[in-house]
Order: structure tokens, then sequence, then C-alpha cells
């Protein structure tokens, strides 16, 4: 998981220059299948998909890429090929400090039944 710090690092870094807006998707998603055939289970299948996507914005102009690490020394680079995609090739332009505040929102739709058990 990015901490809070890490992501106001890299949202910074993004909007310095000339992107407009920048947005971070992290993903840690851990999904299982079974297969069965006549009450007997065939096959299971255990996938974890992770990484992070970042697209800036610039007017009506995005930019979007995604790593499977989650690490300065693969999104730093992501950001900087994705800002030269936007035409800025440094980190000219204006300064951008982002400051992310944490919102709490209630579960209406809490798990009953964990799928791990």
């Amino acid at each position: 998981m990015l901490t809070k710090e890490t992501l106001e690092r890299y949202l910074s870094r993004a909007v310095a220059g000339d992107a407009d807006f920048a947005e971070i998707y992290e993903e840690e998603e851990l999904s299982e299948t079974l297969s069965s055939l006549n009450a007997e289970v065939e096959n299971v299948n255990r996938t974890l998909k992770s990484g992070a996507g970042i697209r800036l914005y610039k007017g009506v102009q995005s930019v979007y890429g995604h790593t499977n690490h989650t690490d300065d020394a693969h999104l730093l680079p992501l950001i900087d090929d994705l800002k030269a995609a936007l035409g800025r090739k440094t980190a000219e332009g204006k300064d951008a400090a982002v400051t992310l505040t944490e919102v709490e929102y209630e579960n209406n739709n809490p798990v009953k039944i964990d799928f791990e058990t």
C-alpha cells in the first residue's frame, strides 16, 4: 500500500509543469476460481494482481500508464514519461504541492462471510 506521503509526492511531481490534474489508482486484488464437474472440484486457481496506474490530464488530453510495481524506481520514471507525452520533458513550469485529506465513509454493505474462509 502506498503511504499518504508517497502519494502526495507522486501527485505533486505529476502536476508540476503543465498537467491540470493527476490521479493514481493502486490495485491489490486477490481472486480465486473453483471449477467443478459432477460435484467434484476439477481446478482451483488463485491470482494476485497488484500495481499502480497513473493518469495525467491537460485540457481535454489525457495519458495513462501502469506498472506492476509500486516503488520509486518504477513510478517516478513512469510519471516523467507521462509528463513528456503531454509535452513537458522537465519539471519546469508551475510548482505544485499536493496535500491529501482522508475521508472516511460508512460501509453500507459489509461482507458477511469472509472469502478466505
